[in-house]
């Protein structure tokens, strides 16, 4: 697998409790990821109303089997427990929500994969400039994204530029996807459904239900 399996743990905003138990799955999915011969990392935290708690945690998963060890814990998990924090809460049913992103891939090019091509400037750069064959359009063919210099007067300088910039454009490229994965994420962390719980936890002990 090029790029790793994220596991996104979840409150959906829930209240404190659901932060507690976040975090007590947590510890069970790196328990069980160790057992597996899993990779398991914790990527980020993010905080919320109890000090004890997470109201989320990304783990990047990597070696083994990935996809079958994800799918042990997709789905919503359920927490039967009067209130640890608030003993006078009436609700006992707390939910919280693991879902499987594909972290984004790492942008790559090679070389081989540019089509570079010459033509006339138009632009200025003298009479040589204009007569010539100097300005360079370097295309990446996979994705056609290309870059364009002719500004210099040789053919060789308005190479090394097209290409500085077509390098700034395939970085931009990748940081959008970067944003679009982490925008998904918390699409995600907002997105808990409750109800039809894949595994449902017992009392402060967090007993597994079989």
């Amino acid at each position: 697998m090029d790029n790793p399996t994220w596991l996104l743990v979840t409150t959906g905003h829930g209240p404190a409790e659901c932060e507690l138990f976040a975090a007590h799955l947590v510890g069970l999915i790196s328990a069980d990821a160790e057992s597996a011969g899993v990779g398991c990392e914790l990527a980020s935290t993010t905080g919320g109303a109890c000090e004890r708690g997470v109201a989320s945690a990304l783990l990047s998963l990597s070696r083994g089997d990935v996809d079958e060890f994800a799918s042990r814990w997709v789905g919503t998990h359920q927490w039967v427990c009067p209130s640890p924090v608030r003993p006078r809460a009436r609700r006992k049913n707390w939910f919280i929500g693991v879902t499987a992103l594909r972290a984004p891939q790492a942008p790559a090019w090679r070389e081989s994969d540019l089509r570079v091509d010459t033509f006339r400037s138009s632009g200025p750069g003298g009479q040589h400039a204009n007569k010539s064959d100097t300005a360079v359009r370097v295309t990446h063919v996979p994705t056609g994204l290309a870059a364009v210099a002719q500004e210099e007067r040789s053919q060789r300088r308005n190479r090394d530029l097209a290409l500085a910039r077509f390098a700034e454009l395939f970085a931009a490229q990748g940081e959008r996807g970067r944003r679009s994965a982490a925008t998904e994420v918390w699409r995600q962390h907002a997105a808990l459904q409750r109800g039809a719980a894949v595994a449902v936890y017992q009392g402060r002990q967090f007993q597994r239900q079989a």
